[in-house]
């Protein structure tokens, strides 16, 4: 099996980083460990990138927003297979509303 390269979006990298600055306001070493986890999924996710498709989008779609869960965040990310490539776009809290466009 090839592992797709990955490659973190410059709005998935402020996620993480807003994250773990938010969760270290109240405790560093939990932010830690929360990061990463986090970065654990996004090597997962390069040796099985086809495991969710976000819901409402079309099947025909070339490159669909899949999702992970790394509770209580969501990984939204892009499997490029002609490139091998995975493309982290967002990293949102569960809580909070779907995003509706993925640049």
């Amino acid at each position: 099996m090839d592992r797709y390269r990955l490659i973190i979006a410059p709005k998935a990298a402020a996620d993480l980083a807003a994250i773990h600055g938010y969760i270290a306001e109240d405790s560093p070493q939990n932010a830690d460990f929360v990061a990463n986890r986090i970065m654990n999924e996004f090597e997962l996710i390069q040796d099985v990138p086809h495991r969710t498709v976000v819901m409402n989008q079309p099947r025909n779609f070339k490159t669909p927003v899949r999702s992970v869960v790394v509770d209580p965040y969501i990984i939204y990310f892009r499997a490029i297979d002609d490139e091998k490539v995975v493309r982290d776009l967002r990293i949102r809290h569960g809580a909070r509303r779907s995003l509706r466009r993925f640049d």
